[in-house]
């Protein structure tokens, strides 16, 4: 059973997995946070970034 969380989360909680409501893309594990699924890479700003004008 899928339940919608928010306009773009929701939980599947016969697998206990995190989605996206628009993709179906799987952040993870819904008994950690979702917040882990949409991490990317980090970065240092302070190095790939230029210094505002």
């Amino acid at each position: 059973m899928r339940v919608p969380m928010t306009e773009y989360l929701m939980i599947d909680l016969n697998s206990e997995r995190w989605l996206c409501r628009v993709c179906g893309h799987d952040f993870g594990d819904a008994r950690d946070t979702y917040k882990k699924g949409t991490l990317i890479y980090d970065r240092n700003l302070r190095r790939d970034s230029p210094p505002p004008s």
